[in-house]
């Protein structure tokens, strides 16, 4: 896990390496560390389902995976996947029929067969590793498919007892085969008569196909897997293979670094600014016991002088431990956070302003204002369809490209309104001060036994 600052981005679509199994592994690992310190109310459950308070709020999350990790593919295929499940449960009995479920052993005879036959046609080089996966993901899958299943049998018998809903209350939906152009993915859905067809040949165009405006990182035997998943079936089950990957990456590691970056109250530059002015205390610290030092034995000071520098070094370790996880002490305890370089909107109008005064008063007109009733879903990167996540055009970009170090430094402040995230900086403020008290002391302590040296004599005292 580590702590990422907005940076200007050299392009709009960053290329990312496929995410391979091991990594998956790793992420597990990670999500699995990560709950230990992670409080249950800023859980990914609960930010996915925006029931957390900026600066974790679900825009916040969106927000920092297009800024800051430039990698919100992740997070859009899950949010609509897991909408995507709930239309699919409210199907009746009927519509349900026609999507049967897919399942990963058949996939893997057949893709076995295929490698068995690609192996005495090429020889032994053909990768085996599918079927380690799939062992390895089992409950995983059977979890899903048992839940799948259980809800659509608890719905079968409640449509034959008659107390199913009637048709006129559930969601429209267009079952008809859609119109792509040629040298899309529309070639591999089949049959077109499915449930949610035009919708499952749209995620494969936007996120499944490698040319996709927002492509996800997969490997060629992911895409191939979901490409013969999806030919026959429109289930839920048949886009797993994309839903693993996401779903990993989001709870092991895109979710922890937002915690940590929402822990964080101060921007780039005044973290620098911060671990800048700790080394200058601490350098401080040490010409002053250096000068005690030699103070001690020329002008018969008692050596307990030499503990002064405790009072340099001290404010030096701890604004320099609680800044390494972008944390001002000064901000901590005014209760406030720093805007992002995102946050302030000023309108065009402001933008074409140019003194300091009209820019800085729009900033602190954005600061002022609540974010907490604004709506999710009408913000166009938590949309399912729509283009790339590249940021560069944006007016805000190039309003923070003019705008002066000293104002990044001292940007506008905001109140932090996650009571959870007070906590977790409770814990670094705190752990920062330990360690503080213990370096300062243990370095002040020691002062005190180190002998004086005469500079004009260069006696030992």
């Amino acid at each position: 896990m580590s702590l990422k600052f907005y940076k200007t981005p050299k392009e709009d679509h960053p290329w990312r390496s496929p995410v391979q199994d091991d990594t998956c592994s790793r992420y597990a690992a990670a999500a699995a560390r990560a709950k230990k310190w992670l409080p249950p109310t800023l859980r990914f459950e609960q930010v996915v389902r925006n029931h957390t308070m900026p600066p974790c709020s679900l825009n916040d999350f969106i927000d920092y995976l297009v800024y800051v990790e430039q990698n919100a593919e992740p997070l859009q295929f899950f949010l609509w996947y897991c909408g995507y499940v709930q239309s699919w449960m409210e199907l009746d009995a009927h519509e349900r029929a026609l999507v049967p479920r897919w399942d990963p052993a058949d996939a893997e005879a057949r893709a076995a067969a295929k490698a068995d036959a690609d192996r005495k046609r090429r020889g032994p080089r053909v990768a085996m590793s599918g079927r380690y996966r799939r062992v390895r993901n089992a409950s995983k899958v059977s979890n899903i498919l048992e839940i799948l299943d259980a809800d659509g049998e608890e719905k079968e018998e409640k449509e034959l007892l008659g107390s199913a809903s009637p048709a006129s209350s559930r969601p429209s939906r267009n079952f008809s085969r859609p119109s792509a152009p040629p040298g899309t993915v529309e070639a591999w859905i089949s049959p077109p008569h499915q449930p949610f067809r035009d919708e499952v040949t749209q995620i494969l165009n936007h996120y499944v196909d490698p040319s996709a405006p927002r492509s996800l990182g997969l490997t060629l035997r992911d895409r191939a897997a979901i490409a013969d998943a999806t030919a026959h079936t429109t289930h839920p089950t048949s886009l797993l293979p994309a839903f693993e990957k996401a779903d990993a990456i989001l709870r092991g590691h895109l979710h922890p670094n937002f915690i940590r970056s929402s822990i964080a109250n101060t921007n780039s530059p005044t973290t620098y600014v911060l671990r800048v002015s700790a080394w200058l205390l601490l350098m401080l610290g040490f010409s002053a016991a250096a000068a005690l030092n030699l103070c001690t034995a020329r002008f018969a000071l008692s050596r307990y002088w030499r503990i002064a520098p405790f009072a340099l070094w001290a404010p030096g370790f701890a604004i320099l431990v609680a800044a390494a996880d972008g944390l001002s002490i000064s901000l901590y305890f005014a209760g406030r956070r720093q805007l992002r370089p995102w946050e302030a909107q000023p309108t065009p109008a402001e933008l074409e302003d140019a003194s300091w005064r009209g820019r800085r008063a729009a900033r602190r007109a954005t600061a002022a204002a609540s974010p907490a009733g604004d709506d999710p879903l009408r913000k166009p990167s938590l949309r399912t369809f729509g283009p790339g996540n590249g940021f560069r055009s944006e007016w805000w970009v190039r309003a923070y490209a003019k705008t002066g170090l000293w104002w990044r430094i001292f940007e506008t402040t905001r109140p932090v309104g996650e009571g959870e995230v007070r906590v977790l900086q409770d814990g670094v403020v705190i752990t920062a001060f330990i360690w503080a008290f213990v370096l300062a002391g243990g370095l002040a302590a020691g002062s005190v036994f180190v002998p004086a040296l005469d500079p004009w004599t260069m006696k030992v005292m």
